[in-house]
């Protein structure tokens, strides 16, 4: 066998044991677990927050229109699927109900205790009893006597809370998702509704899992194939083609294995990002192909310059707060040092390939005037309007018609139940909750409107209603004790009203309705006590100091815009590495210049497709720029340093075509992110590469190739 076949088998074999080490990697299909509050104590407040809520890591089923086959064979479906039937809520204990008690009006107390609904209520047990669960409704009888709490659950929580639920169940699932058990659970859901309707995170994980999965599929397959047909445009060596695909392989497990280093959870978005190795790959690799000996210097300079601005690009996402964009930086990096690698033992054979050379018209401007042309585009960005950054959660996730249809619903059916947009609000050390509260809400920040303090009585008010109970709760448990009796039926229902049970303050009464019910108003970090309460519909974006978000949705949009902003920030830095970078290698300032024009023209070219569209820039479209940035000073570099040569304009055209043959297939993607990737990236690519090609230096001002 050739030297060439002994190369390729070692390589094979290495390739098998990068496979081998990667086994075992585990994927985190929910991009948002990327973030991380760099506040501890904001961070502290929405874990706690969260970990009392009783819709986490829960998928809730509403399926009470149901037929009994229909339910039976859903409930066998989602048992198989891993998932196992918790309450909704837990049933207070004796003592808590009483305690809240105090907090009925004396006429609804009185209702309570009155014969009439005393008799109801024993006539209801009467009928109940003989029934198949019978037993059960006899012991919550003998816990609640009176009905007090769903009297407090509707005085509370409003008709849904009366419900108790409703037809609402609700399952806790397997940790971690098993996508090939929880599909066909998921797709039996959509199958019936309606009238069945279902709402959990494992679903939009679901979602996201095989937007993933078709995306690296499709776009893989259609971007190798308009690939394979410009490669054999360009040179009929499919040895260039081979090294391509081999090399790619190598470099994205090189990447994946940096990973594994470093997290033991990679995203799945980060492995749908590895499929874009092949457009930087492909830019070394025609570029280190047939370098002549007569032109060696400035192909180098060229080449050099082009795989150290790349470098340095990916080298500032590592400071980004974002454990996503971390995750992109390292993997990048590590695929591109594997690629180089790859290819040290095949120079021998990149020495022999050719590239169809061409040469296309040019205009030729002088260094002023690409200078003027920065500043004009500088000048244009900020006519046009400098866009808004700000990224929401949204971005992040999924959306189907149905999963959006099951959102609406339960957004409906348990709006007494929970609230849209949370916050924890600091109360100082001995305050009262109600006093911090009330200047926030006459300033439209706060909705008290739904708040329990609204319906908390004063301690006057609450000793009359405590004296109502305890001068008729005995008598009342006795009298439905004893005509449950006369029926043949045995409880044992305390009769005593506790001495013990007293009127409660604001902070106690908070807590006791957080430990019910399926919100939590309060809580205490160390020293610091905060009281939960909801935003108004006109609350500002930027909120007052002990103000902190605790909702999902808008802590996490607080974070990805201030990540934006900061990887904004980020690549403002790294251009200014890469200029002087540049400035060291090219040794021109007319040359540097040059290679970043580009940039200018794509940050306006961007600016007026956002306005255009209407879109706010996000942490996508900036991170998409980082793209735009390493393939423009790519197309740049390489043909001032090379002074144009027809070669190094036939493998820029060859580079470029590819690169938006890749990323304008990503414009086709289901997934949000990898779409928005596509749709910058293409924009971008296509007018630094029509700069490059069509735009250059007086002889004089470029490299030593003219």
């Amino acid at each position: 066998m050739s030297r060439e076949v002994w190369k390729t088998l070692l390589v094979l074999l290495a390739a098998a044991g990068l496979a081998v080490l990667l086994r075992g990697t585990t994927l985190e299909h929910d991009p948002i677990r990327a973030l991380s509050d760099p506040d501890p104590a904001r961070a502290a407040l929405f874990d706690a927050y969260q970990r009392a809520s009783v819709f986490r890591e829960r998928v809730l089923v509403e399926d009470g229109a149901l037929g009994e086959l229909d339910r039976v064979r859903l409930q066998e479906t989602l048992r198989t699927a891993g998932y196992q039937e918790i309450p909704v809520f837990e049933r207070p204990a004796r003592e808590q109900v009483l305690r809240l008690a105090s907090l009925l009006p004396p006429p609804d107390l009185r209702a309570l205790l009155d014969d009439v609904t005393i008799e109801a209520r024993a006539q209801e047990a009467i009928s109940v009893a003989m029934l198949p669960g019978g037993d059960a409704y006899l012991r919550e009888i003998e816990a609640d006597p009176l009905g007090l709490a769903p009297a407090l659950a509707t005085r509370l929580l409003g008709t849904a809370g009366a419900q108790e639920g409703g037809a609402i169940r609700a399952y806790r699932g397997p940790r971690p998702i098993d996508f090939s058990r929880v599909e066909p659970a998921y797709e039996m859901l959509k199958s019936l509704s309606p009238p069945v309707y279902f709402i959990g995170g494992d679903f939009f994980a679901v979602e996201n899992y095989r937007a993933v999965l078709r995306d690296i599929l499709v776009c893989s397959i259609v971007s190798l194939t308009v690939t394979l047909g410009i490669f054999s445009f360009f040179t009929r060596r499919w040895t260039l083609l081979g090294l391509l695909l081999l090399g790619s392989l190598i470099s994205s497990m090189v990447g994946l294995l940096g990973l594994r280093l470093f997290y033991a959870d990679v995203f799945a978005v980060v492995i749908a990002y590895t499929s874009t190795f092949v457009t930087f790959n492909n830019e070394a690799l025609v570029h280190l192909s047939g370098i002549e000996a007569s032109r060696r210097k400035g192909q180098l300079i060229g080449i050099w310059s082009a795989i150290g601005t790349t470098f340095f690009g990916f080298i500032v996402l590592l400071f980004a707060r974002s454990l996503m964009v971390r995750q992109i930086a390292i993997a990048s990096i590590g695929g591109l040092l594997g690629f180089l690698a790859f290819l040290v033992p095949y120079r021998s054979t990149l020495a022999t390939i050719r590239i169809r050379p061409i040469t296309l018209p040019s205009v030729t401007l002088r260094p002023w005037l690409v200078g003027v042309l920065c500043l004009v585009s500088l000048v244009g960005v900020v006519a046009v309007g400098i866009p808004r950054v700000g990224t929401r959660i949204d971005t992040f996730r999924i959306h189907t018609p149905a999963l959006d249809e099951q959102v609406d619903h339960f957004s409906r059916r348990l709006a007494s139940l929970s609230l849209d947009d949370v916050v924890g609000v600091r109360v100082p050390a001995g305050g009262d909750p109600a006093d911090v509260l009330r200047p926030l809400a006459s300033r439209g920040i706060l909705d008290l409107s739904r708040h329990p303090l609204a319906l908390w009585r004063s301690y006057d008010e609450q000793e009359k209603a405590l004296s109502t109970l305890r001068d008729g709760y005995p008598g009342a448990v006795a009298r439905l004790t004893e005509l449950l009796a006369r029926n043949g039926i045995q409880v044992r229902a305390a009769q005593d009203f506790p001495p013990t049970i007293h009127a409660i303050g604001a902070w106690e009464y908070l807590d006791l309705v957080g430990s019910i019910g399926p919100v939590s108003w309060t809580e205490t970090l160390g020293d610091d006590r905060f009281v939960i309460a909801g935003l108004s519909s006109g609350a500002p974006a930027e909120l007052p100091g002990g103000v902190i978000p605790v909702s999902p949705r808008r802590y996490y949009d607080g974070l990805l815009t201030s990540a934006s902003r900061e990887l904004a920030w980020l690549f403002l830095a790294g251009l200014v590495v890469m200029g002087i970078y540049l400035a060291v290698l090219q040794r021109s300032v007319a040359r540097v210049v040059y290679v970043l024009a580009p940039l200018f023209v794509s940050a306006l070219a961007f600016a007026v497709y956002i306005r255009y569209t209407g879109a706010t820039v996000d942490i996508m479209h900036i991170l998409a720029f980082s793209l735009i940035i390493a393939v423009a000073t790519d197309y740049g570099s390489i043909l001032v340093s090379t002074g144009h040569g027809p070669p190094e304009q036939s493998k820029v055209l060859l580079t470029g075509a590819s690169t938006l043959a890749t990323f304008a297939v990503l414009w086709s993607a289901r997934h949000p992110l990898l779409r928005e990737l596509g749709a910058t990236v293409t924009l971008g690519c296509a007018v630094s590469l029509a700069f490059a090609l069509f735009v250059r230096l007086p002889a004089a001002d470029e490299g030593p190739g003219t």
